[in-house]
């Protein structure tokens, strides 16, 4: 990734396992190219403490060409 934002902590409730659970959390941004999804994905799984955590690909819809050109040369893809 580019670049990383850390947010929390936030609070969070949710179902799991058939009870409403509730933790404080923490939000992290990434902003990447999509080819680096896989290479993203697999860290965070190997690494995140939850079973199944809430991983979620946004599509850029536009962006400032300074912007996403620092972007791509500031990944590996």
């Amino acid at each position: 990734a580019a670049c990383a934002n850390l947010e929390g902590p936030v609070s969070s409730t949710y179902r799991w396992k058939s009870v409403v659970e509730q933790a404080f959390e923490f939000v992290l941004w990434l902003k990447a190219p999509k080819a680096n999804w896989d290479r993203i994905e697999a860290l965070v799984l190997t690494h995140h403490p939850y079973e199944v955590p809430a991983m979620v690909a946004l599509p850029c819809i536009q962006a400032n060409a300074p912007y996403e050109a620092w972007v791509h040369e500031n990944t590996d893809t």
